[in-house]
């Protein structure tokens, strides 16, 4: 048990960023918000703003800032011809190079 809790990350107080796909991003960020993390997320299109408030998520339009703030963060999309673009883009090794 001791190596469990050893490699256990504690959300809680956390700033979690999702980019992309709806319903999976919606239930996603529903449970992060039980461990009283920041929720922000990046997507083409913008909840709305009834739905922002209700559940405490805060669009970012900008992907690089968004990265820049996140303690985690979680890609929600298939990779299909249509996203492929996108995931070039987010996986680009320049937009990673804050972290290494």
């Amino acid at each position: 048990m001791a190596a469990i809790a050893y490699r256990a990350y504690n959300l809680e107080g956390k700033m979690v960023g999702t980019i992309g796909a709806g319903r999976i991003r919606r239930l996603l960020l529903q449970h992060l918000k039980l461990f009283s993390c920041t929720l922000l997320y990046h997507n083409k299109l913008k909840m709305e703003k009834e739905l922002e408030n209700m559940t405490g998520k805060k669009f970012e339009e900008d992907l690089d800032l968004m990265l820049s703030k996140c303690d985690i963060v979680v890609i929600n999309m298939p990779l299909i011809k249509k996203t492929r673009c996108d995931f070039q883009l987010i996986l680009n090794i320049e937009v990673w190079t804050f972290c290494l």
